[in-house]
């Protein structure tokens, strides 16, 4: 429920002063699914989202869902012996 709630309240941010019936016409959506979605009454299919983002230019859907890794990754660990820098 917490990621729908994210999702509406980035749709909300990235509605601001567009027209939603322009929206729905480049994203091949319906006025009043955008209007639920942004609301938080619907969450929205994958495809719908993903229409929605292209046709704002907007991320819609955010990073919320990811766990951090469980175990830290050779990105994450320090190195015990930094690289030589040219001298």
């Amino acid at each position: 429920m917490l990621l729908a709630c994210y999702l509406a309240k980035r749709l909300r941010a990235a509605l601001d002063r567009t027209d939603v019936s322009y929206i729905a016409r480049r994203a091949d959506i319906s006025v009043q699914t955008i209007n639920n979605i942004a609301k938080g009454r619907t969450w929205g299919d994958l495809v719908s989202i993903a229409r929605l983002e292209r046709a704002l230019d907007k991320r819609l859907w955010g990073y919320e869902h990811r766990r951090p890794p469980k175990f830290p990754t050779p990105l994450d660990t320090p190195t015990l012996f930094p690289p030589e820098t040219g001298t």
